[in-house]
């Protein structure tokens, strides 16, 4: 998965990209309100309240084009997040995997395999529920599974994200 914009590697940098989405929107804010302006530099007969209407109209475009931006934000954060989720979830498969490989090693003793697992494994091992042969496919289908769904909710959250 490509992150939206690459990461800054130093402060110039971040700043660099900051100062470019500064430039992004305003060039945006720009764009909607010149004919406003062009429109208000035409008109002959400026009132005080025909120049309150366009100060209301430029306003109003000011507000669209931030509220525009803060939803793409938005909608960026809630992706940022739901990635945070599928990572830690991709770990705790990672060390499901782990666990399931270590566990075919069948000529070392029980206590060699419990000190060579991850933590949360070794909880498990203390209530018993180490693999066993029988049990190896069923387990080996679930974590593919769960693998599968990981990669599932990862594109669906890269096709979520705007677009550049």
């Amino acid at each position: 998965m490509q992150p939206y914009n690459p990461l800054p590697k130093t402060p110039e940098e971040a700043e660099q990209m900051q100062n470019e989405q500064i430039d992004k929107v305003s060039s945006r804010m720009a764009e909607r309100i010149q004919p406003i302006l062009a429109e208000m530099a035409n008109d002959q007969n400026l009132t005080r309240d025909s120049i309150n209407e366009y100060s209301q109209r430029i306003s109003d475009q000011i507000g669209t084009v931030l509220t525009a931006e803060m939803a793409r934000n938005q909608q960026l954060n809630n992706n940022l997040q739901e990635t945070q989720m599928a990572a830690a979830d991709a770990l705790k498969l990672s060390h499901e995997l782990t666990a399931l490989y270590l566990s075919s090693f069948k000529d070392q003793g029980i206590i060699t395999r419990l000190l060579t697992l991850p933590a949360n494994v070794v909880k498990d091992a203390a209530s018993l529920s180490i693999v066993n042969s029988r049990d190896r496919k069923k387990v080996e289908e679930d974590l593919i599974a769960k693998m599968s769904d990981i990669e599932k909710r990862l594109a669906a959250l890269a096709a979520q994200n705007p677009q550049k």
